[in-house]
């Protein structure tokens, strides 16, 4: 995709599962989407299971799905709203970093942007499983943000 000047639209895919280590990271995309004048893609990886249950036809798994997807457009991308950049949001299922990593490439991305641990991940010390994972496989910049700032 190209801009009016002919040159490419600069993104930058900011990964989140809601958490309060996940916001320091949209508001790390935010302030590089600011800079850079990119559009931020805001990604939230549920597992496969998640998906399938949101999926079902289930009226009260639907109204999951749907509380997701508002938290994903409205509370978790605030950040990016706040600072007034471009952004769209896409929910996705699977492995978070294979995901992130897929989604980087779909989108020619210039760079991702996560959190050093997500949700789940108790030990302070180290970088999470699942950014390691990212940091490793992905074949452009990763910019992880520490959760302990």
């Amino acid at each position: 995709m190209t801009d009016e000047s002919g040159f490419g639209v600069v993104r930058i895919i900011a990964a989140t599962d809601g958490s309060h280590a996940a916001r320091r990271g949209l508001e790390r995309a935010a302030e590089l989407a600011v800079v850079m004048g990119a559009e931020v893609v805001v990604v939230h990886v549920a597992t496969a299971v998640a998906r399938w249950l949101m999926e079902a036809p289930d009226e009260s798994f639907a109204r999951t799905r749907d509380d997701l997807w508002q938290l994903l457009e409205e509370v978790w991308s605030e950040p990016l709203q706040r600072a007034g950049v471009r952004y769209r949001t896409e929910l996705l299922a699977g492995d978070p970093a294979d995901e992130l990593v897929k989604a980087a490439e779909d989108e020619d991305a210039f760079l991702i942007v996560a959190s050093d641990r997500g949700r789940g991940e108790r030990n302070h010390d180290d970088i999470g499983a699942t950014a390691m994972k990212l940091a490793r496989r992905a074949n452009r910049p990763v910019v992880l943000v520490s959760a302990a700032m």
